[in-house]
């Protein structure tokens, strides 16, 4: 905090931060003027969006107001993802998405549960109090043994959004009504990313068993790895396909890649890992292929990121 020394002015806040287990959620919102903001979810119960120019928190949010519907168990709550949080399941968040078409966050929390929330920017750049809670829906309440969320993403033109969760589904619903989610169901194990193609018919996506599976139409297309070939798609984040076959080091699985994420232009490829360190490659990344690598974290990189002029990329670090 910073207090003017004549007492006059009201303290203000410098810097702030996620405090309390991990931090995995990263989004890039880009405003009509431009500009982007940084949002951030973590397993502390807070939402945060950041400006990136002031390196300032302008807003802060919660994952979930409502209390634990578990009490707490011995070595920590049950339930959710694996985390030193304090926290319980209910008010951890590992993944949000932001919609620029409505206007709309996607906040997921760590029994299931995705919060829909209006966002209006000029209340967040205002700093009001609260900006960031408008939740407008709560999605998949009804789902039975829910699991935490890794991913989610809407699609270019907005009108849907695509949930992946550690249930081995992934859930398609309509950004109209939120209602009466599709699940998209042929995976094996827990999702950890999932794509758009540009055009929207298509999503790909990866799962904790290493598959690369193709979906069109709402159901699973067994032929997608050879229908996509011209394929544009929005993003990179699965770690596994032709152009990012270069991405794991000699000696490591694939659990050591934490984030993959492609440019706007598609010429480059960033990558998070549990070695501490951002990596960067240009695109196509195949076998041989080095990279520039940035340290800069203390701990595993959770998330990369992009920004929509291509200018910037952004990471979260795990426990640092």
């Amino acid at each position: 905090m910073q207090w003017d020394a004549s007492g006059k002015a009201k303290p203000r806040t410098v810097m702030t931060s996620h405090c309390d287990g991990e931090t995995w959620g990263l989004d890039i919102a880009t405003l009509e003027n431009g500009e982007s903001r940084v949002i951030t979810s973590g397993d502390d119960n807070r939402i945060l969006c950041y400006n990136p120019k002031t390196h300032e928190a302008l807003a802060e949010g919660v994952c979930w107001d409502k209390p634990a519907k578990k009490s707490k168990k011995k070595g920590g709550y049950k339930g959710g993802a694996s985390s030193m949080s304090s926290q319980p399941a209910e008010n951890q968040s590992r993944c949000v998405a932001y919609n620029p078409q409505k206007s709309q966050l996607a906040v997921a929390n760590n029994v299931g549960i995705v919060t829909i929330r209006d966002i209006d920017w000029a209340a967040v750049d205002a700093r009001e109090a609260g900006s960031l809670d408008n939740v407008k829906k709560t999605l998949f309440k009804e789902v039975k043994k829910a699991e935490w969320i890794e991913c989610m993403s809407f699609n270019p033109d907005g009108t849907q959004l695509a949930v992946g969760s550690h249930d081995n589904v992934i859930y398609q619903v309509s950004t109209k009504t939120y209602k009466n989610p599709t699940k998209l169901t042929g995976h094996s194990s827990f999702i950890t990313a999932l794509d758009w193609s540009q055009d929207g018919e298509w999503i790909r996506s990866v799962c904790g068993a290493y598959e690369l599976l193709f979906f069109n139409n709402k159901k699973r297309n067994p032929s997608g790895a050879s229908k996509t070939v011209e394929t544009v798609w929005t993003d990179q984040t699965c770690k596994f396909g032709w152009n990012v076959q270069g991405i794991f080091p000699g000696g490591c699985d694939g659990s050591h890649i934490n984030s993959v994420a492609m440019n706007g232009n598609q010429k480059l490829l960033a990558s998070g890992d549990d070695y501490g360190l951002v990596c960067l490659y240009r695109n196509p990344l195949l076998e041989g292929h080095d990279s520039g690598k940035y340290r800069g974290h203390s701990e595993h990189v959770t998330s990369v990121k992009f920004s929509a002029d291509n200018k910037y990329l952004w990471s979260t670090g795990g426990q640092d």
